[in-house]
């Protein structure tokens, strides 16, 4: 016992260094944003892409509903499960997200409530999200603060789409500290050349550290299996990761790899009503 807590620290702390990661602010919500390593700011991995982007619920015709779950690097105390629920609500894409991350020593909890319209045609989405943030510690309570996203998404044309969001547009802070809920620059292209295969490219600048870029793929091998890969200038983490399709539900597994700190398993469900 003695011997794993310096372990799971020193994982901590490179962890932390590394990847300069911030609160609530993590390297994939679900197995097909974590196979793309967060490229698909502009769609193209289905509607999970909507935790990044608000502006991607737009289209929704129907209900969908999703749960993920991972360890980051197999460490209990970096657990993350996400799930969401989106549905059309007249001309409008309407969802919730909730995310837990943590243990009972250090807590996140975000809930966030979305909202996406389309216009000109179909052609341009814009989308709005408010996140309630908690952050609770043991035998220290808890703080909270409300922060506020805005995304949009452009079709140039079947082959092309832009998309870009701003997390946290307000700067909230928690505990006086805006740095502790970082405000992020995304932006991101979707290539369609072929009916089978997407490419991704996103870019991501932190208001506190230098800017970062992705760039994915997703292959449909067939109508009911589709396979992703991706690289990031974060790291240099690779990844892989593959969606089944069974009758409305699909089963997702993503696995990323890092040269410091190992490999971290998403897994995943998905509802098409």
């Amino acid at each position: 016992m003695m011997n794993k807590c310096p372990t799971k620290l020193a994982i901590l702390f490179l962890w932390l260094s590394i990847n300069a990661y911030g609160a609530f602010d993590y390297p994939a919500y679900s197995p097909p944003s974590a196979a793309v390593l967060n490229s698909a700011i502009a769609g193209g991995i289905g509607y999970d892409g909507a935790v990044m982007n608000p502006g991607l619920s737009a289209g929704i015709t129907d209900l969908y509903a999703s749960l993920s779950y991972t360890n980051f690097y197999n460490m209990t105390e970096l657990q993350l499960s996400n799930g969401m629920v989106l549905f059309p609500y007249k001309e409008i894409g309407l969802g919730v997200i909730i995310q837990d991350f943590g243990n009972s020593r250090y807590r996140e909890d975000r809930i966030k409530v979305l909202a996406a319209k389309h216009f000109n045609n179909n052609s341009f989405a814009v989308g709005i999200a408010l996140s309630g943030y908690q952050v609770s510690i043991d035998g220290y309570g808890s703080k909270q603060a409300l922060g506020i996203d805005v995304g949009f998404v452009y079709s140039l044309s079947s082959l092309l789409t832009f998309g870009g969001v701003i997390e946290n547009v307000n700067q909230p802070s928690m505990a006086g500290r805006k740095e502790e809920l970082p405000q992020v620059f995304r932006l991101g292209a979707t290539f369609h050349p072929d009916e089978d295969l997407t490419a991704f490219i996103g870019i991501e600048k932190d208001s506190w550290y230098n800017p970062s870029y992705a760039l994915g793929i997703a292959y449909q091998l067939y109508h009911t299996l589709t396979i992703y890969s991706g690289y990031s200038s974060l790291s240099a983490q690779p990844s892989f990761g593959l969606q089944l399709r069974i009758r409305r539900a699909d089963f997702r597994y993503a696995v990323q790899y890092h040269s410091e700190l190992g490999t971290t398993h998403f897994w995943g469900i998905a509802f098409h009503a």
